[in-house]
């Protein structure tokens, strides 16, 4: 089984009660979480009306509750014009200390 699968899930349920006061979450070790993301607006919406690059990370990591690692760069986010470099990133050893438990791909391009 992929080592990330489990993350995901987590996350993805987790990001659903982010402005859940009352919620909390299982003891967990601490998580290395890696963000590839880009910016598409092809409406003209105002940044308040979407989800920017950058704010998912600000969001992650103002929620104590995830038990972010305190390694280097435990919450990166990365463009998807430097996809590149987040798959070589994710290529790391999975029992590695730089490894990433989790992936989160918010991204419109290929």
């Amino acid at each position: 089984m992929n080592k990330a699968l489990p993350g995901v899930i987590f996350l993805g349920s987790l990001l659903c009660c982010l402005n859940l006061s009352a919620q909390s979450l299982p003891v967990h070790r601490a998580l290395r979480i890696l963000i590839v993301s880009d910016e598409v607006n092809p409406h003209g919406l105002s940044d308040s009306d979407l989800t920017q690059p950058g704010d998912l990370s600000v969001a992650l990591a103002a929620t104590p509750a995830l038990n972010l690692s305190l390694t280097p760069e435990a919450l990166l986010e990365i463009n998807t014009d430097q996809i590149e470099q987040a798959t070589a990133r994710l290529a790391a050893n999975l029992i590695a200390e730089a490894a990433y438990d989790v992936l989160i791909y918010f991204a419109h391009r290929i």
